[in-house]
């Protein structure tokens, strides 16, 4: 446990030396939460209709832009290690998972930043214009839940690409269509906001790689939160990210090991399968 939080703090504090975090990341919500206090509210207002789903909108891109970065910064930092061999003098000190949990901790705690700055930026944004209500305890709560769960599902996906892959165009191939998937939520995101009750909006806050975006986006939307469907959601949730940290553990175990060639997909489920 203790390796696993130096390993943590490594990480945390690598991100935080980063000028491209600061700025490319950081910098834009401190801007605009500057420019929303100088301005305050404005003289015209959208239609009120339109309010909730603006601010589900804003919780989606919230949650992206938490998850997004701070999952290519792992990918990067894994591969990398793997690349120059580092991670063979690594792992003489510490077992695969306590690298790749650590790795993980780290990040979610950069994620967690990244998440504090923005919605504090919504906060003031809605107090000082008047463009949609300031999220209250409980939505806070559920956010921070869907967040951790969904940061932690995303990112074992990014470290098993780090594991299995051997050079960036092996990456780069990999990269593209996962990216896709992440920006989906937000392409849908109009969709579902228009039919919240809906069944494509049900199913896919449900769903777990999903759930996290939709369902924040119906519960800003509907008047009542669906409670039974959110814990419906919750629960399989947080029961897919022991699964799917066992999955990335064993192919992390020995994909950060390969050399020299692009791991296929038998091999890998056979690395799954093995005891």
């Amino acid at each position: 446990m203790n390796k696993m939080l130096v390993i943590a703090h490594r990480e945390f504090t690598e991100v935080l030396r980063a000028k491209t975090f600061w700025f490319g990341i950081l910098l834009p919500p401190i801007v605009g939460m500057i420019f929303a206090l100088v301005m305050g509210k404005p003289q015209s207002v959208p239609n009120p209709d339109m309010l909730p789903i603006i601010a589900g909108f804003m919780y989606i891109v919230i949650i992206f832009l938490a998850i997004q970065p701070t999952s290519q910064l792992l990918l990067a930092s894994l591969f990398e290690e793997k690349s120059s061999r580092v991670v063979e003098v690594l792992f003489s000190a510490v077992s695969p998972f306590e690298l790749m949990a650590g790795k993980i901790l780290g990040l979610v705690a950069v994620g967690l930043m990244i998440t504090v700055v923005f919605v504090t930026m919504m906060t003031v944004v809605a107090v000082r214009t008047g463009l949609f209500m300031a999220p209250s305890a409980a939505l806070l709560a559920l956010f921070l839940a869907y967040y951790l769960f969904g940061y932690v599902m995303y990112a074992c996906v990014f470290a098993s690409i780090g594991a299995a892959c051997s050079t960036s165009k092996d990456v780069e191939a990999v990269m593209g269509p996962l990216l896709l998937a992440m920006i989906l939520p937000i392409t849908l995101s109009m969709t579902v906001a228009r039919h919240p009750d809906g069944l494509l909006a049900v199913a896919l806050s449900i769903f777990p790689p999903t759930a996290p975006m939709f369902m924040i986006l119906r519960i800003v939307i509907l008047p009542t939160p669906p409670w039974l469907e959110i814990a419906i959601s919750l629960a399989l949730l947080a029961a897919s990210v022991p699964c799917m940290v066992w999955v990335a553990a064993k192919i992390f175990r020995t994909g950060m090991l390969l050399y020299g060639k692009q791991a296929k997909l038998s091999e890998i489920i056979r690395w799954v399968r093995s005891l």
